[in-house]
């Protein structure tokens, strides 16, 4: 395996966190999406990996439409606020073009009603879907 990496898209984006939102650079490339603090000397630079990547929604914050959440296969999510809707749509673009990430859709919503009705689901798991869909993120907590 090449340890070599080919580099997609750069953006400036805040990394939205229930206690602190820092801004940084996001860089994609095909194996990783790196996000790089400006205002941190310790440890600036966090990575994630492409091929951990499993869901994908859009979302607003503080009513702007320039946020988008991922979330990896070991749980945890990423939310993003970009400077526009429109390198949003560059990132997301990207991403859903260069990994197997999915966005979270109706279809989505349909199947997780039946798995919850014919009991395959739990309460508790239903609950956090449909809080998920509705645009409630542990990341931010004004929603």
């Amino acid at each position: 395996e090449s340890l070599e990496e080919v580099a997609l898209g750069n953006f400036l984006a805040t990394k939205i966190t229930p206690l602190l939102n820092q801004r940084g650079r996001v860089t994609i490339t095909d194996k990783f999406i790196y996000f790089q603090y400006f205002y941190i000397p310790t440890d600036p630079l966090e990575s994630y990996s492409m091929g951990q990547l499993d869901k994908f929604i859009f979302r607003t914050y503080l009513m702007q439409d320039n946020s988008v959440e991922i979330f990896f296969k070991n749980s945890k999510s990423l939310l993003l606020n970009f400077l526009n809707s429109y390198q949003r749509a560059e990132f997301a673009s990207i991403i859903l073009k260069n990994s197997s990430v999915k966005q979270i859709s109706f279809e989505d919503l349909s199947l997780t009603t039946l798995k919850w009705q014919s009991k395959k689901i739990t309460n508790l798991e239903y609950l956090l879907f449909l809080n998920l869909f509705s645009g409630r993120s542990f990341n931010d907590l004004t929603q």
